[in-house]
């Protein structure tokens, strides 16, 4: 419990401070100029909204990177490991095919 309440007071006096901090900036902004306080006031949110946007679309398509990097580093491997099985049984062309593959995945 005092953990908990200690974390509490934490966060209330970093929320506090966060917020004094901003009307204090916006303050001193006022006194510099006006149209630049308005346009901060403006493209600060709009900013927020755009970035919001393009990290809703762009994680799942660096989900989809990393999974298929992790494809290419198995086969790549697995090349490295099995070499003389490869070699034997005359698979080089199938596993050249396969990484291609992987490859074309990769790059979209």
């Amino acid at each position: 419990i005092e953990q908990l309440a200690a974390g509490l007071t934490m966060i209330f006096n970093q929320f506090f401070i966060g917020v004094l901090m901003i009307l204090v900036s916006i303050l001193a902004m006022l006194q510099i100029h006006l149209l630049m306080t308005l346009l901060v006031l403006l493209l600060t949110p709009l900013s927020m909204v755009i970035s919001r946007f393009i990290a809703k679309r762009s994680y799942h398509l660096f989900q989809k990177q990393t999974e298929t990097r992790g494809i290419q580093t198995q086969l790549i491997e697995e090349s490295l490991s099995q070499q003389t099985i490869i070699q034997s049984f005359n698979a080089q062309t199938e596993f050249i095919q396969r990484l291609r593959e992987a490859h074309d995945n990769y790059s979209g």
